[in-house]
């Protein structure tokens, strides 16, 4: 899977979460489809998320600049992680 195939729906769908803490939480809670990493988010950020994607098994997408992924997700700021979650 590749960031362009869900990058519409980041902005479409409320069944998504965006900042590391709310991802984390999501990952834990099984309940993440597919996480975005921006590909300027810090080394330690980016190796905590990817370690606990592959731990659990979820798809982990290279995706945009900050700048770009914050609004993508609908946010006024920036953001290093985002994910899509199953129907809440």
């Amino acid at each position: 899977m590749e960031y362009r195939e869900i990058a519409g729906e980041l902005g479409r769908t409320r069944a998504r979460v965006a900042g590391l803490k709310q991802v984390l939480r999501a990952l834990e809670g099984g309940s993440t489809r597919v996480v975005v990493l921006a590909q300027d988010a810090d080394g330690p950020i980016r190796a905590r998320v990817r370690g606990r994607c592959e731990a659990l098994g979820v798809p982990c997408v290279e995706g945009p600049a900050m700048r770009e992924l914050g609004p993508a997700c609908r946010l006024d700021v920036p953001t290093a992680v985002a994910c899509l979650i199953h129907n809440p």
